[in-house]
């Protein structure tokens, strides 16, 4: 997700590619339960460590690189679930 932090904080207007195919990847590998629940909790901790994270473009991240990947982007994601 690193890729993506320019443009979920405001530091670029566009998508890169590298960003897309990191989505894709989690897309990829979210194969188990166990798993979305660990991508859950990552990617909780990102968006809680990025103050100026905008919330909006983080959930529509996957959707626009064309994939559901059934994770919220959130600083709000229980990760218990």
């Amino acid at each position: 997700m690193g890729p993506c932090a320019h443009y979920l904080t405001r530091q670029a207007t566009a998508l890169s590619a590298d960003c897309c195919n990191g989505v894709r990847s989690l897309h990829s590998a979210a194969s188990s339960t166990q798993v979305r629940r660990d991508m859950r909790e990552c990617l909780r901790q990102v968006a809680v460590w990025y103050n100026n994270l905008r919330d909006e473009a983080a959930q529509e991240l996957p959707g626009q690189c064309g994939v559901s990947i059934g994770i919220p982007i959130s600083r709000n994601t229980d990760c218990s679930r």
